[in-house]
This record gives C-alpha cells, structure tokens and sequence, in this order.
C-alpha cells in the first residue's frame, strides 16, 4: 500500500501458509478484547510454513538472524523482504562467535546465515513444511 502497488489477491493463500492462530484487523481498528486474538485453538495451526527468524542486518556476506523457531543447515528457508521473496536452502550457518553451526536451537539464539541476496537491511525468515521437489 505505502508503494502505491495494488492488493494482489494471490499473496492470500501465502500468507495462510504460515503457521498462525488466525487473523484480525485488530491494528486497524479497536476491538473488544475478545476479539483481538483467535483463543478457539489453543496453538498456532501450521501451515505450509513457520516463522524461524528475523533478520537484523548484513555484513561481510553474512545476515544476523534473531532466532524464534529452531532450523537447521539443508533446510528449505524463505527470505521475505519488501523487494519480493526468495526460497532457498540453508547451506551456512555460524554462531556468534564464528563457530560454524549445523542447527539454530529455538528462540533467544543469535546466528549468522548465508542469505541468497547480497545484500538486504532486514527481512524475516520462514521454513519450508513442505519442501518443494529437485532444490
């Protein structure tokens, strides 16, 4: 919207693929309080995705990532920033110390990972549920 760029219907099925506990549009307008959050199921339902990190900034070729859900090196990520998404897998990782890490533990890590672009700011990190066929 802040681009100027029309709703495009199809980034929908997108967003319903990550694993979430549904929507509101609560931080459009004010709600009741039992209306600014689905309490029907107790966990989030998984979707084609789940949310593993957002990434903090670039240097030397490495991104830091804030980790919220564990990932590992061979998995499928998804890179998601405003110039566009990009799937990719994990082939690099480090630990803040620059000890090279075969897994991401689960929230309160930092890491280091390769990122498929050479440069980006921010951006935000899902992992694929269902890894698509011969990548």
């Amino acid at each position: 919207a802040v681009a100027g760029r029309g709703f495009r219907r199809e980034l929908l099925s997108q967003l319903d693929g990550l694993a979430n506990r549904g929507y509101t549009d609560g931080f459009l307008q004010r709600h009741e309080t039992r209306e600014l959050q689905n309490y029907r199921r107790g966990s989030s339902s998984n979707g084609s995705q789940i949310f593993v990190g957002a990434v903090l900034g670039c240097a030397h070729g490495w991104a830091e990532v804030e980790v919220k859900n564990k990932f590992s090196l061979g998995d499928e990520l998804e890179l998601l920033t405003p110039a566009g998404n990009t799937r990719f897998h994990l082939r690099a990782m480090l630990d803040v110390t620059g000890a090279p890490l075969q897994e991401a533990p689960g929230g309160g890590y930092r890491v280091r990972v390769r990122l498929p672009l050479s440069h980006t700011e921010f951006g935000l990190l899902t992992r694929v549920l269902e890894p698509t066929r011969g990548c």
